[in-house]
């Protein structure tokens, strides 16, 4: 029986990121909306989402504060345990990255321009 779930590995700009948890990526490039007509009829709407990496990570002493709070154009690679990656490009960290001292943790969100599966 093959592993489809665990460990998962996280480098951004070659740095290896360690992972307290579930990492999060979107498996397509946009979000579809039901709209549906007075009479019943159903169509949808169609809006394109913006690629992303989110998880929640370990800060250690060595954890490259900095870099990653400061990047604009960071590659982040993610290898899942069924095998699969996905890459993103030109990202940034969305949004507040706060520490979280109990656990040693802190949740971020990059923002890329592009996302894709390898």
């Amino acid at each position: 029986m093959a592993r489809i779930a665990g460990t998962v590995h996280i480098t951004v700009d070659g740095a290896s990121l360690d992972i307290s948890g579930a990492v999060s990526v979107p498996l397509g490039d946009s979000s579809k909306t039901a709209v549906v007509s007075k009479n019943g009829n159903v169509h949808y709407s169609e809006e394109p989402i913006a690629p992303f990496v989110e998880g929640s990570f370990l800060v250690t002493k060595d954890f490259p504060i900095s870099a990653i709070m400061h990047g604009t154009d960071m590659t982040v690679l993610v290898t899942f345990a069924n095998g699969l990656q996905y890459s993103l490009s030109e990202a940034f960290v969305e949004g507040e990255a706060n520490f979280e001292s109990d656990g040693a943790t802190v949740s971020i969100k990059f923002t890329g321009t592009e996302g894709k599966w390898l």
